[in-house]
């Protein structure tokens, strides 16, 4: 597996925490809240953080076969 446990309860927790400081931020800011603007932003946000651990793991595992080759 190319991701850990840890890394995908962050993921979650970022998640979730973020969806709740954006309301906020937006409920604060009297601006207009768009339910599609936190669903989108926070969909993104599970993306990125997921392809930032597949790749530094991926990176990790190259780097370590790379060492056993040699």
């Amino acid at each position: 597996m190319l991701i850990t446990k840890y890394q995908f309860k962050d993921v979650i927790f970022s998640v979730i925490l973020f969806k709740f400081f954006y309301f906020t931020f937006l409920y604060s800011s009297n601006s207009r809240i768009r339910i599609w603007d936190i669903i989108w932003c926070t969909f993104s946000l599970a993306v990125i953080l997921l392809f930032k651990y597949f790749y530094i793991n991926y990176n990790l595992l190259q780097s370590q076969n790379l060492i056993l080759t040699l």
